[in-house]
């Protein structure tokens, strides 16, 4: 299954056989959305293509931005903070175990924010993406696979390949 034409998604190959799930509703102010697909036998091992409905403040986005025009790295403990309002709970070592520093990377020819980690709570492992979607820093989309630990060890090598077979749009002008 491809699913085509999705934020700055040009095309994303989704492992074969897997399902989408229930679209989600939301309410309130934003265009918030979510689009999930997980394997028929494991519908907790979701791959999930997310856009929060409204922009960043000016400064997160300044600071995702810049994070973003440097070569890859791993992220020092500073830039972590200066991204706390993108990151969300995952910043909060009380929620979220990171299992490596988070990281920037080249995604075909995007460089995006990556991050690794397990939720305390539930236990579920995650693998997130966060893109620069219109080039201000302040518009990001997300693309992240979350599962409980057995589930994750079973799907997160498919899940890995569909990040990898990400076409882009082409790119936007950095401001």
């Amino acid at each position: 299954m491809e699913i085509t034409n999705h934020g700055q998604i040009e095309k994303i190959t989704i492992p074969a056989g897997w399902v989408e799930g229930p679209p989600t509703e939301f309410q309130g102010i934003g265009t918030r959305s979510l689009r999930e697909f997980h394997p028929p036998d494991a519908p907790n091992a979701q791959l999930c293509l997310f856009y929060r409905g409204l922009p960043v403040s000016a400064d997160a986005g300044d600071a995702f931005r810049s994070i973003l025009a440097e070569p890859d790295h791993q992220l020092t403990p500073e830039e972590i903070e200066s991204l706390r309002e993108i990151l969300r709970e995952r910043a909060d070592s009380k929620v979220f175990d990171l299992v490596n520093p988070p990281r920037t990377a080249l995604v075909g020819d995007k460089r995006v924010l990556m991050l690794e980690g397990v939720y305390k709570g539930t236990n579920k492992y995650l693998q997130e993406i966060f893109l620069n979607a219109d080039g201000s820093g302040r518009v990001v989309q997300e693309i992240y696979f979350i599962a409980p630990q057995d589930d994750y060890c079973l799907h997160a090598v498919a899940a890995q390949e569909a990040c990898n077979s990400i076409q882009w749009k082409v790119a936007v002008e950095t401001w």
